[in-house]
């Protein structure tokens, strides 16, 4: 039976000679320049840092650690402006004392938080002055310099994550936070949506 040209280059992929040099490049030039090309980006892709989001919304404190464990992450990012909750748990101390004893470290980072006018705007349900304001606020000095620690700590390898209230993160500034990150580096982004109640 005939044996076709992607077969040929399955059975007889390009690799690399002891020499370093490719072999079986020009055999089939289309099949192993996509080859390569895949590989390349794979290769890329795996060593892109990862960046975390979650939303405590409808959900128990013990569920979100759950998450956050199973995600493996190194440092809780706290993008709330206020760091305070009628949630039993999700009290700045209380969060933070909670991850300490999963080994996972926590930075209240206020100033990438919604402002006062912003928050007003989202409990009215108009988004569209809530992203307004954030919008003009993340340009600030102090939520620039907020910004840039937090490159930092993505940088370092750390497993970040970022935490706010909202469970939908299309609805939450911690999307816009995460904009402005990929505007200055390469992440992929991972929403971790824990179970509701």
């Amino acid at each position: 039976m005939r044996t076709t040209t992607y077969e040929k280059a399955r059975l007889h992929p390009p690799c690399l000679s002891r020499s370093g040099r490719r072999t079986n490049v020009n055999r089939f030039p289309f099949v192993t320049g996509c080859l390569y090309t895949r590989m390349v980006c794979q290769s890329y892709d795996e060593q892109m840092q990862t960046l975390f989001t979650i939303g405590y919304e409808q959900a128990k404190p013990a569920v979100v650690l759950k998450e956050l464990k199973r995600a493996k992450v190194d440092l809780l990012v706290d993008t709330r402006a206020v760091a305070a909750s009628r949630r039993p748990g999700f009290s700045k101390k209380q969060l933070a004392a909670s991850l300490d004893d999963e080994g996972i470290s926590y930075l209240h980072f206020q100033k990438l938080g919604t402002p006062a006018e912003g928050r007003t705007a989202a409990r009215a349900g108009d988004t569209d002055t809530l992203w307004k304001i954030y919008d003009k606020h993340i340009k600030t000095r102090e939520a620039q310099a907020a910004l840039d620690e937090l490159l930092t700590l993505i940088k370092s390898k750390k497993r970040v994550a970022l935490l706010c209230y909202c469970r939908d993160p299309k609805a939450c500034h911690r999307s816009r936070i995460v904009a402005n990150v990929k505007k200055r580096m390469r992440v992929k982004v991972e929403d971790l949506i824990p179970p509701l109640f």
